[in-house]
């Protein structure tokens, strides 16, 4: 399932949010799920064993992280503005 989440919803969010597999979230929200203020990391953290992909973002910055599971591999890449960058 593919979730783009903004803030926690009402009702058992704990458990939506561990039925998705592809989640994109705002960098602010990123840091109040995981108590991290570096999207990097939020990432990281967010990136559960069953989850394939995470994408935090930042509107004000132009800019995002993705964390994608790749079978074997974890990959990393910041957009900032029209460029990538690889992140260890």
């Amino acid at each position: 399932m593919v979730a783009d989440f903004e803030r926690a919803h009402d009702g058992d969010f704990a458990t939506l949010l561990g039925l998705v597999d592809h989640l994109i979230v705002p960098v602010a929200f990123a840091a109040a799920l995981t108590g991290s203020t570096d999207p990097a990391e939020a990432a990281s953290l967010l990136l559960e064993p069953a989850r394939a992909a995470v994408v935090v973002t930042d509107g004000r910055a132009a800019a995002s992280i993705a964390r994608l599971v790749i079978p074997h591999a974890l990959l990393a890449v910041q957009r900032r503005g029209a460029r990538y960058d690889w992140l260890r």
